[in-house]
């Protein structure tokens, strides 16, 4: 995601841009902050200021969306996909990450507690799920 110039960038192992996305669905892309893609090829991208998570198709198509929590770009949600297909957006206002399918519909929460802020989230091939919390300066780790 280019946060700064409200746009998603596809690129080749080389760095050369491949595509460029503006936006999806009603709205232009406003400070999107992270973009995940999962075995399909699914995008999905993480539309901060727009309080959504915008899904696409391979090409870019749109597909969908689903509401977020309200941040901003400096405690910004972000995202990552398992291999099977479960989406974790981090919520950092509340110190949570929370679990969707793929068409939005909640699965659960993985709640950290006071003085959390998770930021960055990240699943291993094995289906942990890492959150980098700013709020209490350390990475958690949940399994499967």
């Amino acid at each position: 995601a280019d946060t700064g110039h409200s746009r998603v960038l596809a690129l080749s192992a080389a760095g050369e841009v491949l595509a460029e996305y503006v936006g999806a669905g009603m709205e232009p892309f406003d400070q999107p902050t992270d973009v995940a893609v999962d075995a399909q090829g699914t995008i999905y991208v993480v539309d901060t200021y727009h309080q959504r998570v915008v899904r696409m198709g391979p090409g870019g198509e749109y597909q969908g969306e689903w509401e977020i929590s309200e941040a901003d770009t400096l405690d910004s949600p972000h995202i990552a996909v398992s291999v099977t297909g479960i989406i974790y957006v981090t919520d950092p206002q509340s110190g949570q990450v929370v679990a969707y399918d793929g068409e939005g519909q909640v699965l659960g929460w993985a709640v950290i507690g006071p003085g959390s802020k998770p930021v960055g989230v990240a699943v291993t091939p094995s289906g942990q799920m890492l959150a980098a919390d700013v709020g209490l300066d350390c990475v958690h780790i949940f399994q499967p």
